[in-house]
Order: structure tokens, then C-alpha cells, then sequence
């Protein structure tokens, strides 16, 4: 028969114990998530998913779906005037990510 899929907990053990994964230069027990392969942040995300409370994985499932794209669009349609290039689209991706994290530092203060 076909091997049993190991759990969340057994891939992410393998994947501390797999010696290809990258480290941390100055500590090489810390992975070093940003060089992470696409296979390897798959499990390591799973993992940190696991580890949320049933409030904190409610939290970042809005956060993931919220977008400010629109509203940051019209904002900066008011700033700049009229047309706007398309090349203006990076900006836009940008400043609605910096909204969202700040509006979720906002959230995290008042939570305090």
C-alpha cells in the first residue's frame, strides 16, 4: 500500500532536520526563510498556520482577504488628476500595502 502522508508537525521536523535547507549565516540552527524554495515555505507556512489560536487565524484570513488597492486608485487618481499611466500600477500595489500594514499596526494598537 501507499505510505501514509506525514502531518504538518513530521514534514516541518523534516524540514528542520534536511541539511539543503537554507540557514542563517550567523546562526545555522535558524532557517533562513527568505531563501526558501517554493516546496520548503509550503511546509514552513503550513507549520506557522498550525501554531495560530482559533482568533489569530480568523485575523489573518482577513487580513489576506482585505485589498486597498481600490480606495489607494482613487486616492491617487485626486492626488496626480485625471489619467493616470498604467505604469502608475506598482505605486499603487505599493502605497496599498504599506496601508495595509499600517492599518494592522492600527489594529494592534487598539487591541492593547
Amino acid at each position: 500500500g501507499a505510505e501514509p502522508v506525514p502531518d504538518v508537525h513530521q514534514q516541518f521536523a523534516l524540514l528542520l532536520a534536511d541539511p539543503s535547507v537554507p540557514r542563517l549565516p550567523n546562526d545555522p540552527s535558524i532557517i533562513d526563510v527568505s531563501r526558501l524554495t517554493i516546496e520548503h515555505r509550503k511546509v514552513y507556512n503550513a507549520k506557522v498556520m498550525s501554531l495560530l489560536t482559533e482568533e489569530q487565524l480568523d485575523r489573518y484570513e482577513c487580513f489576506r482577504r482585505s485589498s486597498l488597492k481600490e480606495p489607494m486608485r482613487r486616492l491617487v487618481q485626486i492626488i496626480v488628476g485625471g489619467g493616470m499611466p498604467k505604469a502608475t500600477d506598482k505605486v499603487i500595489v505599493a502605497m496599498a500595502g504599506v496601508g495595509k500594514v499600517f492599518v494592522g499596526e492600527l489594529v494592534e494598537e487598539a487591541r492593547r
